[in-house]
């Protein structure tokens, strides 16, 4: 039964704030009550300013941060959902903008330093991952959201009103996290760009697996997991985060390098150590062994074969095995083909290839995964979305080969155009 979904927006007045120290600008998230979801206009407003402190003689460094006790929970799905009562080009929009916003920060000619206090998941953690450095603390907490596809999520309140071809319009509430946002892993929508990112940045090893491992299971990682795995580069504990600030103020000069940044940061750094129990305590075996197959079916063979030797010793991996079991199947394979081929590719690259999948998710030909997923958890009290094909072995590699063809489509606005730009590469700043 088709539905079309309606509803208003409102938005926060500042959403994004701009301040300026010495030589230092700090871009500030600004919506604390919804955990800092990134809509089109905020992308739009950093965009603008950075392009700005870029060229900007007196700009030495730029920092990012958010106010309240997220970072950013992602996306803003609500906007994105009301995009889709429209044609279903709109969220393409908000996708195209957001990308080149990360392409942007990935090669900016100054240090850029992302600060990731608490949650941090999606487009918000896509956006930031590329900067030069990454500083988390231990009330950080990130996850790459799993399922299918496009925008991670933060709703608090909202109704969404929809109507279906039988039934009259009505108003259903929006089933929450007791965080206060919706996991993506439950919205079965997955945010490309923080793949494309995490792809780049993670160990590009022919052995490792990281990627796979976080990309096809939406394993949450906190502050100490992430400098461990390559998402982040410094870990400071929260209760130094604004004497960091200060020091940066006070040190960073216009002409500043990003050595010198590097060693105001290392006044403040620590080594933290992984948890006993966490599962990157295993990345040169149990997640190597499972996610080193060379497809979705091997991988998930090998983590029931796994759970059944280990009992519940390692509880992450039944939690592994069924959130892949409970995601779309053609999302776990365009993503399982994505991130390897990401390995093998530039930033450029992983963006445009990223793009060229959302176009297809959202045009609904290849697939109305991303439709089922929205609808499934909005719409349904069971959030029980019907996946087409419903399995794994229905998925074949065709399918999958569609979503990485051009599509010869005016209404899709074209394919991602990324300017060719002269700052260092991503791999070169890391």
């Amino acid at each position: 039964m088709a539905a079309i979904i309606t509803c208003s927006l409102h938005h926060d007045v500042d959403q994004v704030l701009f301040e300026e120290s010495s030589a230092v600008r700090k871009v500030i998230l600004n919506r604390p009550k919804k955990l800092n979801p990134l809509n089109y206009e905020m992308i739009s407003k950093i965009s603008r300013a950075v392009e700005t402190y870029e060229h900007d003689p007196a700009v030495g460094c730029v920092v990012l941060k958010a106010n309240g006790k997220a970072f950013s929970a992602g996306g803003d799905v609500l906007s994105v959902i009301c995009s889709l009562g429209g044609h279903w080009s709109f969220p393409l929009h908000y996708y195209r903008k957001l990308l080149e916003v990360c392409h942007l920060l990935s090669t900016f000619k100054k240090p850029v330093v992302s600060l990731f206090h608490g949650l941090v998941m999606g487009a918000g953690a896509g956006l930031t991952l590329p900067t030069t450095f990454q500083i988390v603390t231990e009330k950080t907490v990130n996850f790459s959201p799993i399922s299918f596809h496009f925008i991670s999520d933060a709703l608090t309140n909202c109704n969404v009103a929809y109507t279906t071809t039988t039934t009259t319009s009505r108003s259903l509430p929006c089933r929450r996290h007791p965080s206060g946002c919706i996991p993506t892993s439950e919205l079965h929508i997955f945010s490309r760009v923080s793949q494309a990112s995490s792809s780049m940045v993670l160990p590009c090893t022919t052995t490792s697996t990281t990627g796979e491992y976080l990309a096809l299971t939406g394993a949450r990682v906190d502050g100490p997991e992430m400098v461990a795995c390559g998402l982040a580069s410094h870990f400071v504990p929260s209760k130094d985060l604004h004497r960091l600030e200060e020091a940066m103020c006070e040190g960073v000069l216009p002409s500043s390098a990003a050595s010198t940044i590097a060693e105001i940061i290392s006044r403040f750094a620590h080594t933290p150590g992984v948890k006993q129990d966490s599962a990157l305590n295993r990345l040169e075996t149990v997640i190597k062994r499972c996610f080193s197959g060379s497809t979705v079916e091997e991988i998930m063979s090998s983590l029931e074969n796994e759970a059944a030797k280990t009992g519940a010793a390692d509880k992450w991996i039944k939690e592994a095995y069924n959130s892949m079991k409970s995601a779309s199947p053609t999302s776990l394979k365009v993503t399982l083909r994505s991130i390897r081929e990401g390995r093998k590719q530039s930033l450029h690259q992983c963006l445009s290839r990223e793009f060229l999948i959302s176009i297809h998710m959202v045009r609904g030909i290849s697939t109305r995964d991303f439709y089922e997923g929205c609808r499934g958890m909005f719409l349904e009290k069971e959030n029980r979305p019907q996946w087409d094909p419903p399995s794994l072995e229905l998925v074949t590699e065709e399918m999958v080969d569609k979503f990485f063809q051009e599509i010869d489509d005016p209404e899709t606005g074209g394919p991602l155009r990324i300017p060719q730009r002269s700052g260092s590469s991503l791999l070169a700043k890391l």
